[in-house]
């Protein structure tokens, strides 16, 4: 259908309309997601051939910023045959987006069919784009109701969902999901909050990893209890940390799942009941793995940033975006039985690193493992970095914290850095959130190079 030069009927977008749109599509897409979870390697990948080169078209034919970029290097639609001839297209940038919008909006489609979007900010600057108005909602919804099944979770099952919503709590009766804000999240509102979970007795959490931690240590601390077992665990839009996963496992004694994905809408990969490992599902988009110089990672265990390719935005399309999200490679095969590319572990953004005194890059993962070993009594807390080899952390206490607990802190700090970091311990009363209700782990304002 978005094949064509001419613009497209417009009726499908009105807003009486789309409800329609997002609930027909679900039902399409979830129906086709039940199926497709079982394809073979083959299956898959002629599925997206087939799907990259419509993209590559579409592009082409509609989308004046691909019809240059294409133009200027020599290459025609009849050139990308796979998934392997993406690495003759240039990435594409936050940069690049930034200053070719309107350029990058498909011409096929009335303006009613773009609904435009801004990522969470958890780079530190929100990325305009657009998506496709309704239909886009109803394939994410598809895509995460089947990861949620995979991990146990049925329509009749009730939900709470610590979120960015900007009210304090939204009851959503067709989902039978109660939403809880990541921004009120004060004594006196996680109180709130736990009267709304024993009063609505769900079986499934959704969270961001943040919110729940601080849910979760208020449980431990005031020693109160869920009014029902927790089923099953499912965390989003944070990178979920190791030390956080344990507690999680522990404190709810049921499975903890993962999904890593952007708003962008290039990449949906979960983890599953039988692996911790990220399966990638690629009906949703194409990715690459590449190093520092560009080539592709495929060394088991190498890691490199991922470069990824929407299947389904028709209206924005997104061709080897470059996410900036650092990952490890495995060729292994998870049990589950699905055929899915798997990423060993997403490690986090390249802004999500620090840089020592020798300008070495140091990974976050493991570091919040230190407070969260050296003392009970940190409610949250957050890295700050300006200069090499320089660290702030912002902590917001308990009242039973005292100088014991700040010495162990900066002990921990000391044996896991072995003095390449100076650290400044700053306490403050909260940490804000971006504008989404997400935890910014660090603020990097070094220029850290993300073209892995």
């Amino acid at each position: 259908m978005y094949m064509q030069k001419g613009p497209l009927n417009s009726t499908c977008y009105t807003k009486p309309c789309s409800y329609l749109v997002f609930v027909l599509t679900f039902v399409r897409w979830h129906r086709f997601l039940q199926k497709s979870q079982w394809w073979n390697n083959e299956q898959i990948k002629e599925y997206q051939n087939n799907k990259l080169n419509e993209l590559i078209q579409h592009a082409y034919c509609n989308v004046p910023y691909y019809r240059n970029l294409l133009t200027i290097n020599n290459i025609r639609p009849s050139d990308i045959v796979d998934t392997s001839d993406l690495q003759k297209i240039p990435w594409l940038t936050r940069q690049t987006i930034q200053h070719n919008i309107s350029a990058l909006k498909a011409t096929n489609f009335p303006s009613i069919a773009f609904q435009r979007t801004v990522t969470g900010g958890t780079t530190g600057t929100p990325l305009e784009f657009y998506v496709e108005y309704a239909r886009w909602l109803g394939i994410h919804f598809a895509f995460n109701k089947l990861y949620m099944e995979q991990g146990g979770y049925r329509w009749s099952d009730k939900t709470v969902s610590f979120t960015g919503c900007t009210k304090k709590s939204i009851y959503h009766p067709f989902y039978r999901t109660q939403e809880l804000s990541s921004f009120h999240m004060s004594e006196e509102n996680l109180h709130d909050h736990y009267q709304k979970i024993v009063s609505f007795k769900p079986s499934i959490i959704t969270s961001y990893p943040s919110a729940l931690i601080l849910f979760t240590n208020y449980l431990i601390r005031t020693k109160k209890q869920l009014p029902i077992p927790i089923k099953a665990v499912f965390l989003h839009g944070e990178t979920l940390m190791d030390h956080q996963r344990t507690q999680l496992e522990n404190y709810y004694d049921c499975p903890v799942f993962d999904q890593y994905g952007h708003r962008e809408q290039c990449i949906f990969a979960t983890t599953c009941l039988h692996s911790d490992q990220y399966h990638v599902f690629p009906e949703y988009g194409i990715i690459e793995l590449l190093d520092e110089k560009g080539n592709q990672v495929t060394r088991e265990g190498s890691q490199g940033e991922i470069v990824a390719t929407s299947l389904h935005n028709r209206v924005f399309p997104f061709i080897r975006y470059k996410t900036g999200d650092i990952a490890i490679i495995t060729h292994r095969n998870c049990s589950c039985g699905r055929s899915y590319p798997l990423l060993q572990k997403i490690i986090g953004r390249a802004q999500e690193f620090l840089v020592d005194k020798n300008n070495v890059r140091i990974p976050l993962t493991g570091l919040f493992h230190i407070i969260a070993e050296t003392t009970p009594h940190v409610r949250d807390c957050q890295l700050y970095q300006d200069t090499e080899g320089k660290l702030v952390v912002f902590i917001v206490k308990d009242n039973n914290f005292t100088d014991i607990d700040e010495k162990s802190i900066l002990q921990g700090f000391s044996k896991k850095f072995y003095e390449k970091f100076s650290i400044q311990l700053q306490y403050v009363d909260s940490i804000d959130r971006t504008t989404q209700g997400k935890h910014r782990y660090v603020i990097q304002k070094l220029q850290i190079k993300d073209d892995l």
